[in-house]
């Protein structure tokens, strides 16, 4: 089916910042705070793990690099984050759907039409410490109030 990578890209743009993400969560336990913060989000062109030349399928399809940038994710947000982008990017949910998703943030505002991406295709790129919390002794956690991104939302 078709993919407008154009709408994917706005869908980024409304998802990059601070918003209450229990639509995007798995299950959750009561009293988590489902509030996060994307500081980043993009869609880029991508390339398939393996050469064309040995895989002649991969000559027939296109391929999308979706990188998330945050302090930290809920369960399962990533993947269904990936999962509301291409079906806005296929048009099987609409820019309503997305903003009903963030402004009634609930697993009842989950589109129907909308699938959790399969975990194939996920890869943990880069995990960022600050230097601090390298320093010992290190007594207790509460440096990690101080970590850049925290406190923002």
């Amino acid at each position: 089916s078709p993919f407008d990578v154009e709408k994917v890209k706005e869908a980024c743009q409304i998802l990059q910042g601070s918003h209450d993400f229990a639509t995007f969560a798995g299950k959750t336990g009561s009293g988590v705070d489902t509030k996060r913060t994307i500081n980043q989000i993009t869609v880029t062109e991508g390339r398939p793990l393996l050469d064309p030349a040995f895989e002649p399928l991969y000559s027939n399809l296109q391929f999308w690099d979706i990188t998330v940038n945050s302090r930290s994710f809920l369960y399962r947000q990533v993947r269904k984050t990936v999962g509301v982008l291409v079906a806005l990017g296929q048009e099987r949910i609409s820019f309503d759907d997305l903003h009903r998703m963030l402004s009634i943030p609930s697993r009842d505002s989950w589109p129907s039409k909308a699938i959790t991406a399969p975990p194939a295709g996920l890869y943990l790129v880069n995990v960022h410490y600050p230097r601090e919390a390298f320093c010992f002794p290190y007594p207790d956690f509460s440096a990690v109030d101080s970590w850049e991104g925290d406190k923002k939302l």
